[in-house]
């Protein structure tokens, strides 16, 4: 009878280790790091944006659409296709945003109290961003 409540509690023992490695491994990579204030503003480490706030990371979403890639030592060029750059990096995914219903109006990512009809760029040449109903 021991031996088989002994069996029986290693063998929970080892199934709970192994639904423990499985949820702890399964942690999404972080991909980058973006300004909250402006989305262009990325990073590959995590830090301060240039208005000295927490850049916010970017997790790896299997669900969601690639808009384009970028090289982690150019961001501002952007690629169609996924691939490596010029030093061998793997290119970093940049994902379209989230659309949650109709857009109601654009506002400027750096004052929200101006609102635009149509998408375009604000008096700085920032993109306008869309908000939703």
């Amino acid at each position: 009878m021991f031996k088989k409540i002994f069996l029986v509690s290693l063998i929970a023992l080892v199934a709970i280790g192994f639904g423990f490695a499985e949820g702890h491994n399964s942690k999404k990579k972080i991909l980058y790091y973006v300004s909250s204030m402006n989305e262009n503003e990325i990073s590959i480490k995590a830090g301060k944006d240039s208005m000295g706030m927490d850049l916010i990371p970017v997790y790896q979403d299997d669900t969601r659409k690639v808009a384009y890639y970028v090289s982690s030592s150019n961001l501002k060029k952007k690629y169609t296709k996924p691939g490596k750059d010029a030093m061998g990096m793997n290119l970093i995914p940049i994902y379209e945003k989230k659309k949650d219903g109709k857009i109601l109006y654009y506002v400027s990512p750096m004052d929200h109290t101006k609102k635009y009809d149509k998408p375009g760029k604000d008096s700085m040449g920032d993109d306008l961003i869309p908000v939703y109903e």
